[in-house]
């Protein structure tokens, strides 16, 4: 008897060790694609990935970098930009969805170091073959042209950065590429406006920290940028776009120049532009329009995805700037 019960304590506390010792498992985390499906933030991003048919990719390969652009921005675009964006043809609706995919481990400690350092050349490759800067913006940390939101989501397969807009693959469609996109492309062509944006948006890349109002061209919204051709400011004098000496008169003529939708009359769709200074923008006919009472010839049209540029054939000034800016004798 005594035997037995020897024999039953050493199995019960056989098992009370091995209760004690047990290890208890971490629950798996889902993978990249499972946490970005459950997002009610990103129902966008992911339709577009399941159009690509490239979901299995978020979902079985290992060791990705997924940046995330959120519905705010899908639902901010323009009405014409969404439905082109719908309509896009397949090949190009994939390179824009694997242009936010890495096929590498970016933590956000390695974007902070280079927003620390303003690291140049801080670039990693997408599967869209694109490399995308990262650093600083406006003192935040960024991809591409757009802020990281939310970073270092991890996932069974890799991690998730949200970010605040859409990443272009190089060389997409002009309607594709926002208006801040667009000015540095047609510099070569019409340079003088777009030395005098270079001038005044201050140091160039990764350390970035142009005027609200400048870097807001990046983003959605809707806008009309009007860029006087060189010959237009060839006829002036007064205006160096290329001077920082004095930086608040050239500030002044550029943001001038910038027009935001502010309403749009559901019953006629006539949309009203207005800039900083609150002066409309007219269009008198086809290839006319007038600022303040002061008209200008439409030569050039260019479509980007948050607006449209207008290059016109004069230099518009506001009021008080008009006595310094002179057509030459």
């Amino acid at each position: 008897m005594f035997t037995k019960l020897k024999a039953l304590l050493i199995i019960l506390l056989s098992l009370v060790v091995l209760s004690a010792c047990k290890i208890t498992k971490e629950p798996t985390k889902p993978d990249i694609l499972t946490i970005l499906s459950a997002s009610e933030q990103h129902t966008i991003f992911v339709s577009l990935v399941e159009k690509t048919n490239s979901t299995e990719i978020l979902s079985k390969n290992e060791g990705l970098t997924v940046l995330a652009p959120t519905n705010d921005f899908f639902e901010n675009l323009p009405t014409t930009t969404w439905r082109n964006l719908q309509e896009v043809d397949a090949g190009l609706l994939e390179r824009i969805v694997l242009n936010h995919i890495i096929e590498s481990d970016l933590p956000i400690a390695a974007i902070e170091e280079a927003f620390a350092d303003c690291d140049v050349d801080f670039r990693v490759g997408t599967m869209a073959k694109d490399g995308l800067r990262y650093g600083q913006l406006r003192g935040r940390l960024s991809v591409g042209y757009s802020y990281i939101l939310q970073g270092d989501i991890i996932a069974s397969n890799g991690r998730i950065h949200f970010v605040d807009s859409l990443l272009i693959p190089y060389g997409s469609p002009d309607w594709l590429k926002s208006i801040h996109d667009r000015l540095w492309e047609i510099r070569e062509v019409y340079s003088k406006m777009t030395d005098a944006y270079s001038t005044v948006a201050g140091p160039s890349w990764p350390c970035y920290n142009p005027p609200d109002w400048l870097w807001a061209l990046s983003h959605v919204g809707s806008y009309i940028v009007l860029i006087p051709t060189d010959i237009a400011f060839d006829t002036l004098e007064g205006v160096d776009t290329s001077s920082k000496d004095d930086i608040d008169v050239l500030t002044e003529l550029v943001h001038y120049h910038i027009f935001e939708e502010v309403a749009q009359d559901s019953a006629t769709n006539k949309v009203t532009w207005l800039n900083h200074r609150n002066f409309r923008l007219e269009f008198i006919n086809d290839d006319t329009i007038q600022v303040n009472g002061k008209p200008a010839k439409i030569v050039r049209e260019y479509s980007a995805l948050n607006g449209t540029i207008y290059v016109i054939n004069s230099v518009l000034a506001p009021p008080e700037l008009e006595p310094l800016i002179r057509v030459k004798e």
